[in-house]
């Protein structure tokens, strides 16, 4: 009996360790995703139009068709600058410019249809929206050349934490003069870690 409930405490936990594992790994992609839906003037949705996402540097575009819905998914988009267009007989073709997919970033991209031939294109010029309306996940991407050229003091890492908006250095010493940073060993002599609030 008490090896039969070992067995059960044993799969149960097994189980929850490849859950949040799963779940780990998903926050954690290099990829981005590209979601949006397709409607007419009307507002009725365009089912069976085709989506097309090209990357600007490698000029290799992916395709995909609209649901009965209108909506349209690509995932594991790699991070680089890429343009969209939708194409639907009876209706213009729409083009969005060039825009960037950085990593882990969700981005949605509605798109409005006009009636006409498929020959004619309409540029959708959209300001960014004031709310990511695809996830709830807050983040930061610090560009190559920022790294470049920010003056990190022994190239600490760390220190590019608080440029994270919503990031703060704190002390969590109580009582003590240590500062917002671990006077610890960090291998990086004359450094330390920073130590960021979050929001």
């Amino acid at each position: 009996m008490n090896l039969l409930r070992c067995l059960t405490a044993s799969r149960f936990l097994f189980i929850l360790a490849v859950f949040f594992g799963a779940s780990a790994l998903r926050a954690q992609t290099p990829t981005g995703e590209i979601n949006g839906t397709v409607i007419d003037r009307t507002g009725g949705a365009v089912a069976g139009a085709t989506v097309e996402l090209t990357n600007q540097e490698t000029k290799i575009a992916d395709r995909a068709q609209t649901n009965s819905s209108g909506y349209f998914v690509f995932i594991n988009v790699q991070p680089g600058q890429y343009t969209l267009s939708v194409a639907a007989a009876g209706f213009k073709t729409a083009q969005v410019p060039t825009f960037e997919i950085a990593v882990n970033q969700t981005m949605t991209q509605n798109m409005t249809l006009d009636v006409g031939a498929v020959n004619q294109t309409v540029e959708v010029t959209a300001e960014a929206p004031l709310l990511q309306a695809s996830s709830s996940n807050l983040g930061t991407v610090i560009s190559e050349q920022a790294v470049k050229e920010l003056p990190l003091n022994g190239r600490n890492f760390t220190q590019l934490m608080i440029l994270t908006p919503g990031a703060n250095p704190v002390s969590t010493a109580q009582g003590s003069g240590i500062s917002t940073t671990d006077a610890g060993i960090t291998a990086i002599p004359g450094t330390s870690f920073f130590k960021p609030s979050l929001h």
